[in-house]
């Protein structure tokens, strides 16, 4: 933000947008409240809460907590030609967006990762080369966000001149302004890629399931709505690569915001809905949300991310080598077709809010299971 206002005062006046972008963030911020509290009731319904659910709960916070600040920052001056704004709000106007900036990306990080989470719940017990680059895309991003707090911690010394400028604090010494837009320049790019990674893995994990070619599709879509959040971040990146050297900072900031707050929206929205499915089929099919009772065969311990390989083994180690076929009740329905010294087969079938597939999956026995 200058430290002078611009010397022409704008051709189109003294307009105000604040209740445009504070309109619209309220109206996220409720819409993601109903959306995740849904999505927590399907959960505890079925009794299938897990690390995914948590992880949305804090990104929902962060959320909550973003919209309040970017309000404040709307209070003195973000929607306004810099010329009509008020020279006593100029620092408080820059102190609100470096508070902001301190903790703005983890509202992604937590989205994204409980996402992550998700899709290897829907990976189960195999897949391992897409939960491993889901894991390490998730650590990363992580790693990202940790360090978008800290450069923007230390970039002035002492912190102070990060609000009131380097030229007014004697002795200051501050990053060029360049570095940290770079830097947040890099961080938007790889997360509007993460978002179309998210939205199109699915594909090649849905299509191996054993289930019509419509609901594939309808699974494909509902999954894929994570591109609209990777197309925000790809805008807001092309809105953000001028905006430091732009004069109107106050009146130019509005666009980057406003879609800003859209990709913390489709995050946590589009990263929710997909666990809704349950309370769809029973508003509008009749069918009954039954708990999944993880308890049936030894304790009630349940599986963190859907999918437990030491819970799988306890069932496993109840039949015995002689054994043709039974059925488990349980989370988990297993049909044993055939059992071996050294192998087994089973049959896996469970619901679409919990790793939706039906398949035939060969696995070792006992330590060596896969």
């Amino acid at each position: 933000m200058s430290g002078m206002p611009a010397p022409m005062p704008p051709p189109d006046g003294d307009q105000n947008r604040a209740s445009i972008i504070n309109g619209l963030n309220w109206t996220y911020a409720a819409i993601c409240i109903v959306i995740v509290a849904m999505r927590v009731y399907v959960r505890a319904s079925k009794r299938t809460i897990g690390a995914d659910d948590y992880l949305m709960l804090i990104a929902l916070g962060f959320l909550i907590a973003t919209m309040a600040v970017i309000q404040k920052i709307t209070d003195y001056g973000l929607g306004r030609h810099i010329f009509y704004v008020p020279m006593q709000n100029y620092v408080p106007f820059q102190k609100w967006i470096f508070i902001l900036q301190s903790f703005t990306f983890f509202t992604l990080a937590f989205a994204k990762a409980s996402v992550s989470i998700f899709l290897m719940r829907l990976a189960g017990p195999s897949l391992t080369w897409r939960k491993r680059i889901l894991w390490a895309n998730l650590v990363f991003f992580s790693i990202l966000t940790c360090l978008s707090t800290i450069f923007n911690l230390i970039s002035c010394k002492p912190i102070e001149a990060s609000w009131l400028g380097q030229q007014n604090v004697p002795g200051a010494k501050c990053w060029a302004l360049s570095v940290n837009a770079d830097w947040a320049i890099f961080i938007s790019s790889y997360s509007s890629f993460l978002d179309f990674f998210l939205a199109l893995l699915p594909i090649t994990i849905i299509k191996d399931l054993q289930l019509s070619t419509t609901k594939k599709a309808a699974l494909c879509f509902v999954l894929g709505l994570g591109v609209l959040s990777g197309v925000a971040a790809a805008v807001k990146t092309a809105y953000s690569q001028t905006l430091a050297e732009r004069a109107d900072f106050s009146w130019d900031a509005f666009d980057v915001y406003c879609w800003s707050s859209a990709e913390f929206f489709l995050n946590i929205f589009c990263g929710s809905v997909v666990t809704l499915k349950p309370l769809y089929d029973q508003w509008f099919e009749g069918k009954p949300m039954t708990p999944v009772n993880y308890g049936t065969y030894g304790g009630s311990r349940k599986p963190l991310f859907g999918s437990s390989r030491a819970f799988d083994r306890f069932k496993l180690r109840n039949f015995s080598k002689g054994t043709s076929s039974t059925k488990i009740e349980g989370s988990n329905n297993w049909t044993v077709n055939s059992v071996e010294p050294k192998s087994i087969t089973v049959q896996r079938s469970f619901d679409v809010d919990n790793r939706s597939q039906e398949s035939t999956t060969p696995m070792r026995h006992g330590r060596d299971m896969v």
